[in-house]
């Protein structure tokens, strides 16, 4: 068994005059491993299928990134490189990655930052080799260009679930699935349910007096979402459809429901928003952030079409469901949920959003449970705990996030000092939402003391608040207070040192998911702030080494020195790094990230060498440089260095040995990680984007 990946010529193509070269597979099953026979690595393997034994890949895998593997060629008649998993006629060509690893994508900031994020990775370090960007994913749709592909559905797995199916996924999304996004009614889907198999609908498509095709498609997207949330052994047996990988389920249901969408007619209605915008959340989950970009904004038109932004919307245009009140307050759920999305959307893609809030007079959702909305008598609306205080206060912070990006992020320049004021303001502001949250979401609750659905709003609303505070604190780290003239005030350290410790316990929140096992390969709103808080790690071990920090401004007289210690940063950022690469090995974008924070962690522990001014000349790294621990250079050779005692290799958390991901750049980095110069307030939007942009690719 090899542990290294197969390169590009490696695979020839079928028919090719040149001799082939034997390529080594990735990852055996359980039972070639534990029996040390030769796998073919695709499922069911050669072996299993001649020893009639199970095929089975649940062994944990500990030796970089755990390929998916591919299913075995029916009958053996297609013919397949040996000792290679299969491998479809279209991914062998040298222009075309393989499926389940492509995160090639054409994610762009604003016109203006373009160029710069093509400066950027054309110096980025480590190159293997160029990429040939107008010739990849050359026959993907122009709105999913550059996605993760989709895994192949067989045709004979298109069809319904079965009716238990359906109430076991309805309910694992109401109880877990759907923490602040909350835009449905679940009585009301219930409903739906029980009128869709009274009347025994079993196709996608057809004729049929029943439910509309946006209604199908709900109950098929929230099979789809809560399917992406539930690993295989945590569902019934009986619901999970045979012969069936990691992800084939929940595709089925979503290529179902998007076929339904199409053949959607006549005028739209609230059901028409409500299933496309949980469409935008299923791609998210899976690592097609294209695709959910524009399904969104069809979803927007959608919305501001029906009036759902306006209070005077007349109750007729949204009247489709049974009861006015609910398709009120369901109005105005979809509403707010789509203005945070919207925003994060923003700030992930580098994009401006699509709803603004001037354009806005809707009220907030009624802060009730679904069963109160249109009960009879009505209920008293005072009650302990309720479900919807989650994603009013996420809205309420989403705004707050706007008013941050439009302000403090703007491209317009002004000065420092009035950068510090608006940082004042906008942290005022956090603070006020925060002492307004709900004793539910605050921060003395312990999450395992809750049920499942208020344990997974509690995360969410934390991490939101994590993040918030880092957006708007970061921009500080990047100024070089070694001058005289950037001596800081007070204000100045109280914001470095809530940035830095804000850092420290968003890592720690991701390390007790990862404790939990609850960290999903959906969780892309958890990738995210994880990657935030990394950088902002990373960035700070950078300065601090280079004394443009002092490392005693992050020692107050209330925290104690372990608070912000170097070591136990780098200690908690080397292992979420190898956590979010670990836990999230089908979502591509998830390596994107690593991608780009191995180039700030390689930064931080002094291993990057000089770059070359030339960006078009490929650094002479290997992999092995990768994997080499960085424990015998933390210290670097100035007078503030920011791992006073170093790190012993003993010590090291993760075997970097054993985490040999191929990464692969467009010819370096360099200018946007050349930390000899000052970095502008645009550093940290780009750093942003840079995950999603189109030059960097996870290739296996």
């Amino acid at each position: 068994m090899a542990d290294g990946s197969p390169s590009q010529s490696q695979l020839q193509r079928p028919g090719s005059s040149r001799a082939r070269k034997r390529v080594k597979v990735t990852r055996a099953c359980d039972t070639c491993k534990s029996r040390k026979k030769a796998c073919t690595g695709d499922i069911p393997c050669q072996f299993c299928v001649r020893s009639n034994l199970r095929c089975s890949y649940k062994v944990p895998y500990h030796r970089g990134s755990a390929t998916t593997p591919l299913p075995s060629a029916p009958g053996g008649n297609v013919p397949r490189l040996a000792s290679t998993p299969s491998i479809p006629t279209s991914a062998m060509s040298a222009s075309t990655p393989d499926p389940e690893s492509v995160v090639g994508a054409q994610y762009r900031g604003p016109a203006s930052a373009h160029s710069f994020l093509d400066r950027a990775v054309r110096n980025f370090r480590g190159t293997q080799r160029a990429l040939n960007s107008a010739s990849e994913d050359a026959h993907a749709s122009i709105f999913s260009h550059g996605d993760r592909h989709a895994p192949p559905i067989p045709e004979s797995q298109i069809q319904w679930p079965s009716r238990a199916a359906v109430d076991w996924l309805v309910r694992r999304y109401f109880d877990f699935s759907s923490p602040t996004y909350r835009v449905l009614h679940q009585g009301t889907v219930e409903g739906w349910v029980n009128t869709l198999f009274g009347q025994e609908v079993r196709t996608a498509s057809g004729p049929n007096p029943g439910p509309s095709p946006a209604v199908r498609a709900i109950v098929l997207m929230m099979c789809a979402i809560a399917s992406s949330f539930s690993d295989m052994h945590d569902m019934p047996a009986e619901h999970v459809a045979r012969n069936t990988l990691q992800g084939q389920q929940s595709e089925t249901y979503y290529q179902m429901a998007d076929q339904l969408l199409v053949q959607e007619q006549g005028s739209p209605s609230l059901e028409s928003v409500q299933a496309r915008f949980l469409t935008v959340l299923y791609l998210l989950g899976t690592s097609r952030m294209n695709r959910a970009w524009f399904n969104f904004g069809s979803a927007v038109q959608l919305l501001m079409a029906l009036g759902l932004h306006r209070k005077q919307t007349h109750s007729r245009a949204i009247a489709s469901l049974a009861s006015t009140k609910v398709a009120i307050e369901c109005s105005k759920r979809v509403l707010w949920c789509s203005f945070t999305l919207d925003e994060y959307l923003s700030l992930i893609l580098g994009r401006p959003r699509l709803l603004r809030e001037e354009d806005i007079d809707q009220d907030y959702p009624t802060l009730v449970n679904d069963e109160q909305i249109d009960a009879h008598p009505p209920r008293s609306r005072l009650q302990r705990n309720c479900l919807m205080d989650a994603p009013v206060c996420h809205a309420k912070l989403a705004r707050i996030l706007a008013k941050a990006s439009q302000d403090l992020y703007s491209i317009q320049p002004f000065e420092k000092e009035q950068e510090v004021v608006l940082i004042n303001s906008l942290v005022e502001r956090i603070t006020q939402w925060q002492s307004e949250l709900p004793p539910l979401l605050g921060d003395w609750v312990c999450p395992s003391s809750l049920i499942s659905i208020f344990q997974r709003q509690l995360t969410v609303i934390r991490l939101a608040r994590f993040h918030a505070l880092m957006f708007v604190t970061r921009p500080l780290l990047l100024r070089d207070y070694c001058q005289e003239s950037e001596q800081g005030d007070d204000s100045i350290r109280l914001h470095l040192r809530s940035c830095v410790n804000t850092a420290r316990a968003t890592l720690e929140l991701v390390l007790d998911l990862v404790k939990d096992n609850l960290l999903y390969p959906a969780f892309w709103f958890t990738q995210y702030i994880a990657f935030n808080a990394l950088s902002i790690v990373y960035i700070y071990l950078i300065h601090s080494k280079k004394g443009r920090i002092p490392h005693a401004w992050l020692f107050g007289n209330d925290l104690p020195s372990s608070t912000v210690s170097p070591d136990l940063l780098y200690k908690l950022a080397e292992e979420t790094q190898y956590h979010l690469g670990q836990a999230t090995e089908r979502n591509a974008l998830a390596w994107r990230y690593n991608i780009v924070l191995e180039a700030l962690r390689l930064e931080a522990t002094g291993q990057i060498s000089e770059t070359s001014n030339d960006g078009d000349e490929t650094m002479n790294r290997t992999q092995q440089d990768l994997g080499h621990h960085p424990s015998s250079q933390l210290v670097g050779a100035n007078d503030n260095p920011p791992f006073e005692h170093g790190l012993p290799a003993e010590q090291s958390l993760v075997d970097w040995d054993s985490f040999q991901a191929p990464i692969t750049y467009d010819a370096g980095i360099g200018t946007m990680f050349n930390f000899a110069d000052d970095l502008c307030l645009d550093f940290w939007p780009q750093l942003d984007r840079l995950p999603t942009c189109k030059f960097i690719r996870y290739v296996r």
